[in-house]
């Protein structure tokens, strides 16, 4: 399958080991640790970063992200956009 054409993609990245690194959930409730906050700082900026890229959703949980990413007439390959988040959440 061509992951550059066009269109609405569904992706789960999950931490090492699955470890909780990224929330807890108590009584319901969601608390952002260090490394969810920093997630979701990238998340927010990806899209001006990488053109026709749009990050449409996401939910941060304790050991896995998941998110909806769109892309659009001349974006960038769904890789380079996965890569993007991995490298710019790693380097922080």
């Amino acid at each position: 399958y061509d992951y550059a054409r066009t269109g609405f993609y569904f992706v789960t990245i999950c931490s090492a080991r699955r470890v909780p690194l990224f929330c807890t959930i108590t009584a319901g409730r969601t608390r952002l640790l260090p490394a969810g906050s920093l997630v979701a700082e990238v998340l927010a900026e990806l899209g001006s970063t990488l053109p026709g890229v749009t990050v449409d959703c996401s939910a941060i949980m304790p050991d896995h992200i998941h998110i909806v990413f769109s892309l659009g007439t001349g974006a960038r390959p769904l890789a380079v956009a996965v890569h993007r988040l991995k490298s710019l959440s790693t380097t922080r």
